[in-house]
């Protein structure tokens, strides 16, 4: 009998090199031991396949893995089936039991001497222990359209420890303004790996999408993921699409966009803008070694002197803060897990690989993404990031057990989606729910001046939900720089089912009219400047010049814009404060 294995429908240039293997009768009981059992050679072999002659009824042990490169450079293992298996006389595939290896991310230290900043790399390197066996089929493997068929979902592939090994550099001290040439000098930003900036490089898993634009993808997991979780939880993914006006072209068709310099010096830039937990005030001094780029990492704005003078105004020290979406991630994390329905969601980032919306993020806003990011969260639980060590997961209605040593109950992976937007990424955002309308359970929109513009597609998903028996929940995060509250989106999305938050709560133009008499977390902000008259005439001034200049930024509209995402209405003392709630904390909380 002829059996057919797939894992594409076109080649790929990271599935090129795919190893594909069968193995008729391995030994028992540790059938899954690579090398054991009778080889069968393919019959033939494509890009995208390849076809075995094998008999039916027949014990054998299929192994599939995709070992990613670039840049004349191998990584780890990105991707890997182990399955035993029979084929009835009809064609039909009975699983007997599948095996999955755990990796973890580890760090090695890069004091690699006086010029060089103090940092980590991190290195993906296999856990040890014995192999993970459960029953049933892998939830990578599934039947084909046709007997003695096979498909592996190869939609991800896991290229961590690639990406850190192609764009890792030691990153030079000193004080390195952009104007000069030194500056060239750095070929990678360490930010996001250095300890005092408290980045959580264990937990970010970096996929390459072989279905299209855009290739990279990050995916962070909040530490309540990675360890064992209460029986039944639900696992499932949030999108995240960022603006895209500071994104930079790579290309998505070949390996040239993972080698691409870029993506070590802005792209991780940009990592850290978005992941990092910003530097409170006594967190300020650590961070020695990027002046005056310091300033970007903290989650305040700082009064210095600059040339000789102290700037007399805030709005001369406004730049963007992190945006702590690891912060904020891990702490909904640990709220979601204690609620009585026990869920936790990966944040995925797409990184957009242009600057318009559709060249940014065109595939990833098409109908079919759930199921996409379905096959992320079985990658990333094979590859023992999710979960605890033998917790098996369910998927398609399949509940597999632990052979030995594992949690009773398994993971349930929940194809429903959470979406998410900030800025510009909301308008992806926006088209991404109404082309995939049944399958999203949360919307979540951070300063979308266009939300409007979408509101059929989001009513339909509104709408889609409620037949189904549930309710779409849409957050919705408004400041006054991306113009007025869309109530009557607001209003279309409640009478079509929605839940619906607005937030901030309670008197919205309250909050946002002075930074420091609305939001306490604004007052935090500015500190430094604990003159209020100082800050309202730096206002006043602000808007006389965008009134005589009308493509000049009011200094303080970026400031409410960028204090949508970073901030929040709860605060207490300082943002790192467990009675502080984030904006995006609530929104991805309970």
């Amino acid at each position: 009998m002829r059996l057919h294995l797939s894992w594409a429908d076109q080649p790929h240039f990271l599935l090129k090199d795919t190893v594909a293997q069968i193995h008729l009768d391995p030994p028992f009981p540790e059938w899954w031991a690579s090398g054991t059992g009778r080889s069968v050679p393919p019959v033939s072999r494509t890009p995208t396949g390849a076809v075995f002659e094998v008999p039916a009824g027949t014990p054998m042990r299929l192994e599939v893995r995709v070992t990613p490169s670039a840049g004349r450079l191998t990584g780890p293992v990105g991707l890997e089936v182990v399955q035993l298996l029979r084929l009835t006389g009809q064609g039909a595939p009975v699983y007997d039991g599948h095996a999955v290896g755990r990796t973890v991310v580890g760090l090695q230290p890069t004091n690699a001497g006086q010029d060089v900043v103090p940092g980590r790399k991190p290195v993906v390197v296999p856990e040890g222990g014995p192999a993970q066996v459960f029953t049933g089929p892998h939830p990578l493997l599934t039947a084909g359209p046709r007997p003695a068929s096979l498909r592996v979902a190869a939609d991800f592939v896991d290229i961590t420890g690639l990406w850190w090994d192609l764009h890792h550099r030691p990153t030079l001290r000193g004080n390195l303004p952009r104007s000069d040439p030194a500056f060239s000098q750095w070929q990678f930003n360490s930010w996001y790996l250095d300890p005092e900036c408290a980045g959580e490089p264990t937990r970010l898993r970096v996929l390459a999408s072989t279905w299209g634009v855009p290739l990279l993808w990050f995916a962070a997991l909040p530490p309540t993921a990675m360890a064992p979780l209460p029986a039944h939880t639900r696992i499932g993914g949030a999108v995240f699409f960022r603006p895209v006006n500071s994104a930079y072209p790579y290309a998505s068709g070949s390996e040239k966009g993972l080698t691409d310099p870029l993506h070590g010096l802005a792209g991780m830039d940009h990592l850290a803008h978005y992941l990092l937990q910003g530097r409170n005030r006594k967190q300020a001094p650590r961070i020695k070694y990027y002046t005056p780029y310091d300033t970007l990492l903290l989650d305040h704005l700082r009064r210095l002197k600059e040339d000789g003078r102290t700037p007399g105004r805030p709005s001369e020290r406004m730049r963007g803060l992190p945006v702590a979406l690891e912060h904020q991630l891990a702490r909904s994390a640990a709220r979601l897990r204690e609620a009585d329905d026990s869920e936790q969601r990966v944040l995925f980032l797409p990184w957009p690989a242009a600057r318009g919306i559709d060249g940014a993020y065109d595939n990833a806003m098409r109908a079919g993404l759930a199921g996409h990011i379905t096959q992320a969260l079985a990658l990333l639980w094979s590859s023992g990031a999710l979960g605890g060590r033998g917790q098996p997961l369910s998927l398609r209605g399949i509940t597999p057990l632990a052979f030995r040593g594992g949690p009773a109950e398994p993971l349930r992976v929940d194809p429903l989606l959470w979406i998410a937007g900030y800025s510009r990424g909301g308008e992806a955002a926006d088209k991404a729910v109404g082309n995939n309308a049944t399958g999203v359970a949360r919307l979540i929109s951070v300063d979308d001046g266009r939300i409007d513009r979408y509101r059929d597609g989001l009513v339909r998903a509104a709408t889609s939900a409620a037949r189904t028996g549930r309710r779409l929940r849409a957050f919705v995060v408004k400041s006054p720089a991306t113009g007025p509250v869309p109530q009557a989106l607001l209003d279309a999305l409640t009478r079509a089912g929605a839940d619906v938050t607005l937030l901030p709560r309670g008197d919205y133009d309250a909050f946002w009219a002075r930074p420091l008499q609305g939001s306490p977390w604004q007052r935090y902000v500015l500190a430094d400047w604990d003159d209020q008259n100082e800050v309202s005439e730096d206002m006043a001034e602000e808007a006389r010049t965008a009134a005589r200049d009308k493509t000049y930024e009011n200094q303080y509209d970026a400031m409410r814009h960028m204090l949508a995402v970073v901030g929040g209405q709860v605060f207490d003392t300082e943002p790192q404060n467990p009675g502080s709630v984030g904006f995006l904390e609530e929104c991805f909380g309970p």
